[in-house]
């Protein structure tokens, strides 16, 4: 799931999760139960370890035949990059949901498919 802060992205991933039968991991979703919100000059580090552990469990429920639905922004292409590379290494096809901007009445998609 990609897209900026508040452009909707959870909104549009429960829709999502019903039609694909899926599991949402997000990080700001972990984020928020476990951590203080002052981590300060920590955030980064921390949030690097969440998505490092959200990749790996999505690796378990998708062996068990579960889709799995990441809202973590992938805001840069280093980002998407990374992740798709991550992914398809498992031979596990990816689709890259694109969330524009949150003002609009109706979340507009593109969705990259990468087999």
């Amino acid at each position: 799931m990609c897209g900026t802060i508040c452009s909707d992205k959870t909104t549009y991933s429960e829709r999502l999760k019903e039609e694909r039968n899926a599991v949402i991991m997000s990080c700001d979703e972990i984020m928020a139960n476990i951590f203080d919100k002052q981590l300060g000059d920590k955030h980064e580090e921390v949030l690097s370890k969440v998505q490092n552990y959200i990749y790996k469990k999505s690796l378990e429920i998708v062996k068990a035949g579960t889709n799995v639905i990441i809202d973590s922004g992938l805001w840069t292409r280093k980002d998407r990059l990374d992740a798709k590379k991550f992914f398809n290494e498992q031979g596990i096809e990816t689709e890259l949901h694109y969330i524009e901007e949150p003002d609009k009445k109706e979340i507009n998609t593109l969705v990259e498919n990468n087999k």
